[in-house]
C-alpha cells in the first residue's frame, strides 16, 4: 500500500471520519485528502508524529517502513488510552467566561479515563510571559481542579480575563508569577485575593512547530 493508502485504511479501521482526523489534527478536510490522494509523498516529521498518534499506529507503518504480516495491522501504541479534548483559543474562552466561546479544534492526548478527560482542556496560550518554558502559539493541556501547591503553573482567571502564570500563596498574599523577567509579577494581598479564581494546573506543553 502507498502512503496515502494506508492513513486511509487506517482512519477507516478506527471509524474515523475525515472530519473527525481533521479535529484532532488541527487541520482542515482538504489537507486529510490531500494525505490520503498520496499529493503529500514525504510527510515531515512534525506531519508524521502526531498522524500516527491520532491513528494510533507508529510512524514506520505509516510510510511502509515496517511491515507486518497482515496488511490491515499495524504497531498500536502502548498508550492506548489516547482521549480527544476540546481546544480554546484562549483560557477565559476555555474555561466558560464567555457565553459565546466556540472549540477551535481538538487534541489527542494520553489521559487514563473518562473523568479525567472530562476534565481537561487543551488552550492555545498568546503572549510571552511565559517564555522561554511557555511560548506564543504553545497548547497547554489543563486539568480543571483546585489541587494546586506554590510553584506549580496555573491557568487562572481574574474578572473576564485569563493568564498562566506560576503561583505562590500565603495566608495573606498571592502572587502570580511570569517566567519572561520582561513581565512584573502580579501581587494581590488581603481582599484582593478574592479577585483570583484559579480554574486548573498545566499537566502538559505541547510546543508549537
Amino acid at each position: 500500500m502507498t502512503v496515502g493508502e494506508r492513513i486511509k485504511h487506517r482512519r477507516i479501521e478506527l471509524g474515523l471520519s475525515v472530519d473527525e482526523l481533521s479535529e484532532l489534527l488541527g487541520k482542515n478536510r482538504a489537507t486529510i485528502y490531500r494525505y490520503e490522494s498520496n499529493e503529500i509523498e514525504k510527510l515531515p516529521t512534525p506531519v508524521l508524529e502526531p498522524l500516527s498518534k491520532a491513528l494510533q499506529c507508529s510512524p514506520a507503518y505509516l510510510m511502509g517502513w515496517s511491515e507486518s504480516k497482515k496488511d490491515t495491522s499495524c504497531e498500536i501504541l502502548k498508550d492506548n488510552n489516547i482521549r480527544k479534548i476540546p481546544l480554546f483559543e484562549s483560557i477565559s474562552a476555555g474555561f466558560g467566561a464567555y457565553a459565546d466561546s466556540k472549540v477551535i479544534g481538538y487534541e489527542a492526548v494520553y489521559i487514563e479515563s473518562d473523568y479525567d478527560a472530562a476534565e481537561t482542556i487543551a488552550i492555545k496560550v498568546k503572549g510571552d510571559s511565559m517564555y522561554p518554558k511557555i511560548e506564543d502559539g504553545d497548547i497547554i493541556i489543563v486539568r480543571k481542579e483546585l489541587d494546586y501547591k506554590n510553584g506549580d503553573i496555573v491557568a487562572v482567571l481574574i474578572g473576564d480575563e485569563g493568564f498562566v502564570k506560576r503561583i505562590n500563596v500565603s495566608d495573606d498574599m498571592l502572587i502570580l508569577e511570569s517566567i519572561n523577567p520582561e513581565y512584573q509579577n502580579k501581587v494581590f494581598k488581603g481582599k484582593d485575593m478574592n479577585c483570583v479564581k484559579v480554574v486548573g494546573t498545566v499537566k502538559k506543553i505541547i510546543k508549537s512547530v
